[in-house]
């Protein structure tokens, strides 16, 4: 219970957002820090049983087409997450309140919900070169977009443009110049290329938790798209996307229901390797759709 049995008038929603690149357009501005207002007497209501009402409140009333683009918690006053009451009934307590958004910028919160320090990272970017090209050649590009990237930056906050703080903050890091830490030549692709086929330029495939993924970016007559394959062994939350690219960025071109997966919702719960074979079905009828045939 609340230890100093005293009301807590409200509490704060943090949404982060976990991907580089929306699912839906419509959720672009969901992230942030929330305050859901409670409407009845909380006194020595527990903080769990307060966090899940919270919850309710908060989805009722702010829209979100892709949750799994996004962290959703609630916080206490140090920024940590607060733990659900696990007897809730999920959405009973909708109207037992309103939310009202703070700030478009949420906390930050590091390993195990404890707010972000200041760490120094290594991070890991692999790169596959379309045309031949030397490994230094390679980096050196590499470190040229870093450089540019800054110093777009620095024209945004000197602008004092709406990415400001993004931008003050990717100046503040010290990035050293990338190395080439691997170099193997990779299969050429397909020279002669039948107009509709699809190439392959980069895939993923992997699992964590109860949940499986594939990822494939492709070339169809010289455009780009992406495949993105979540399947979850809880079939509701699965899903199975075609993007394609533009100047605009992903632009989602047709998406499959759950019910339409021909896929083995228990993989997640599998000790077997994954394999892509296992979604091959799925992405065959996500390409016949970018390249315009019939389903």
């Amino acid at each position: 219970m609340n230890t100093n049995n005293t009301a807590e008038k409200s509490v704060r929603v943090n949404v982060r957002q976990i991907v580089d690149i929306l699912s839906k357009s419509d959720d672009e501005g969901v992230a942030g820090l929330y305050a859901v207002i409670f409407n009845f007497d909380t006194t020595d209501v527990p903080a769990s049983k307060l966090a899940s009402i919270a919850l309710d409140i908060f989805h009722a009333r702010q829209g979100i087409d892709c949750l799994d683009d996004f962290r959703i918690d609630v916080i206490d006053s140090s920024g940590n997450p607060v733990e659900q009451d696990e007897a809730h009934d999920d959405y009973s307590r909708s109207a037992s309140g309103h939310v009202e958004k703070l700030t478009d910028t949420p906390d930050e919160l590091g390993v195990g919900g404890q707010p972000a320090g200041r760490h120094s990272v290594v991070i890991e970017v692999p790169v596959t070169a379309q045309a031949p090209a030397t490994p230094e050649r390679i980096r050196a590009t590499v470190h040229r977009l870093i450089e540019v990237g800054l110093e777009a930056a620095g024209a945004a906050v000197a602008s004092g443009g709406a990415d400001k703080e993004a931008a003050q903050f990717a100046i503040d890091l010290n990035i050293f110049p990338p190395t080439v830490k691997a170099a193997v030549v990779a299969a050429p692709l397909a020279t002669s290329v039948r107009t509709g086929e699809a190439v392959i330029i980069d895939k993923q495939v992997g699992g964590e938790g109860q949940r499986t993924f594939f990822r494939s970016v492709l070339s169809i007559d010289g455009s780009r798209f992406l495949i993105n394959i979540i399947v979850d062994s809880v079939k509701e939350q699965s899903r199975a996307t075609i993007s394609r690219w533009s100047t605009a960025g992903w632009q989602e071109v047709y998406a499959l229901h759950p019910a339409e997966m021909e896929v083995d919702f228990t993989m997640g719960y599998g000790r077997k390797p994954i394999r892509e074979s296992e979604f091959e079905q799925v992405t065959s009828r996500l390409i016949r759709v970018a390249t315009g045939v019939c389903v």
